[in-house]
């Protein structure tokens, strides 16, 4: 039987402004099938590591708040 698992990662994006924004990228997999879904969230910050860390800050959130 071919189990169902989960997994998140929060990445940036370059936008046309030349700043970051964050992306929540959700990702199955289901045996040999995987398929992600890319969320971009919501900002703009200068950094991509800035802009990554308010995309976790916004998962915890979700998650807290779900």
């Amino acid at each position: 039987m071919d189990e169902e698992s989960w997994s998140a990662a929060v990445l940036a994006e370059p936008t046309g402004s030349g700043k970051f924004r964050p992306v929540l990228v959700v990702t199955r997999r289901q045996g040999d099938e995987v398929s992600d879904v890319a969320i971009p969230l919501d900002g703009e910050y200068a950094s991509r590591l800035a802009a990554e860390e308010a995309g976790k800050d916004a998962l915890a959130a979700m998650v807290r708040h779900g």
